[in-house]
């Protein structure tokens, strides 16, 4: 093969980062209306990972930490599938009567692994990771397939893209010679690494984690916060009404709105004096010269950063613009070799991260999966598209917050993850309600 392929299995520099040995799990919801297409669920999804396996054998490795490195290497006979049949337990009505809530989607119940390792009352032994599993829940009138990726091998992009050749495979689709070049891409040279010491050293205390015990989490939950297509619309309408210049997208209003409505349930806690930051990830592959679909882990953060007061008297699409005026793309590659040369160089991979200087009791961090197009996908089980793309409740992680992907009529629905005394205070934001729907 090519150095642009896989020689031998490796993970990207950022997949060495000891700090993404987590998963990251998605759960679509298949209506089903003839209880004989349970029969034929499982054998498709089995045939499709054969497929999978021969073209892409990596996914179906798993990562082990080896003297503090993490390497690729074959799974053992596991089964990659697994199936609960809960047809007694769960019901997809009421499950579409909900607005598939996560107090209804526990992934204890729903996934295989745990988001965090160990979490939960799983037990893990911490040096094995498989880089695929699925899960398969067979509910009255439905099933719900959960999706669990080793996030140091791929990170959301990267795993709709596998996800999306399994869905190829299983509808008996050849994979083609672009499929092939980009899901076997050679990824330990992907990220091009910066040689200015001096720059690197001058920058890396942002991205160096503080040594020490942090606080422990105050009482804290997951909510969703539904956004249907015409809500949307109309927020980017107010959004551009205070734009007089340049380009404002969607995630970008709808950001400002979920920053400024957190920070208006916070504000009553920390005070308007208070400086709070928004992290927000940024897909960095076009930046860093990488296919659109490259499976990989590419890391970049996009930071606002005010005082509690400024942020709640702003208007709604000044914030907008402030958010779009951060994607710069020369700054975004640097910070992306930036980290990747400093992940390189350091001996202990825990050393760096690219939320070193979050404080989740103060900060954000938003992560849009909203044009990750899972809708589509139907494994060709003869179920039709999903009614519902959800990530499954783990254990809350204040201040994080993930857009799900945007369904065809452009309904989005919003995770957020805050202490249950700011929770109490956003669901009752008079603006945030004006937009969406709470879902208990």
């Amino acid at each position: 093969m090519s150095s642009s392929y896989l020689d031998t299995p490796s993970l990207d520099i950022f997949g060495q980062q000891l700090s993404l040995q987590i998963y990251t799990q998605i759960t679509l919801c298949y209506k089903v209306d003839d209880p004989s297409s349970f029969d034929k669920i499982v054998p498709i999804l089995e045939a499709g990972l054969r497929i999978l396996d021969e073209s892409f054998p990596y996914v179906l490795d798993e990562v082990i930490v080896d003297n503090g490195i993490c390497k690729l290497v074959s799974f053992d006979d596991s089964p990659r599938l697994i199936v609960k049949d809960y047809r007694n337990e769960m019901d997809f009505e009421k499950l579409a009567e909900a607005h598939f809530p996560f107090r209804m989607l526990d992934e204890k119940v729903l996934a295989p692994r745990m988001t965090i390792p160990g979490t939960n009352g799983e037990k893990f032994a911490g040096n094995s990771m498989p880089v695929l599993l699925i899960q398969v829940m067979l509910i009255k009138g439905g099933v719900l397939v959960t999706f669990v990726a080793a996030h140091n091998v791929m990170d959301m992009i990267g795993q709709a893209f596998i996800i999306g050749l399994l869905d190829k495979a299983c509808h008996g689709n050849s994979y083609s010679s672009e499929d092939i070049r980009i899901g076997n891409f050679r990824r330990d040279t992907a990220i091009p690494l910066l040689e200015d010491d001096n720059k690197i050293m001058s920058r890396a205390s942002e991205y160096r984690v503080s040594k020490g015990e942090r606080p422990v989490s105050p009482p804290a939950c997951w909510k969703y916060f539904l956004f249907s297509g015409e809500s949307l619309k109309a927020l980017k309408k107010e959004a551009m009404s205070s734009v007089t210049s340049g380009f404002v997208s969607t995630d970008d209003a709808l950001s400002a709105l979920i920053w400024q409505s957190v920070a208006r349930s916070r504000i009553v806690r920390l005070g308007g004096s208070r400086y709070q930051t928004l992290s927000r990830a940024v897909d960095s592959r076009k930046f860093v010269g990488l296919p659109p679909t490259y499976p990989g882990v590419i890391q970049d953060m996009a930071c606002n950063r005010c005082t509690f007061q400024e942020l709640v008297d702003k208007p709604l699409g000044l914030i907008a613009y402030e958010l779009r005026s951060q994607i710069v793309p020369a700054r975004i590659k640097e910070d992306v070799q930036l980290l990747a040369t400093l992940t390189h160089r350091a001996e202990d991979k825990r050393e760096f991260s690219l939320v070193a200087s979050v404080d989740p009791s103060v900060d954000i961090m938003i992560s849009s999966w909203a044009k990750v197009d899972y809708y589509n996908m139907d494994f060709n089980l003869g179920l039709g598209k999903p009614i519902a793309v959800r990530r499954p409740e783990f254990i809350p992680f204040e201040g994080l917050i993930y857009f799900m992907p945007k369904k065809s009529d452009g309904e989005i629905a919003v995770a957020i993850s805050l202490r249950n005394e700011d929770m109490e205070r956003l669901r009752k934001d008079e603006i945030l309600m004006k937009y969406s729907t709470y879902i208990e």
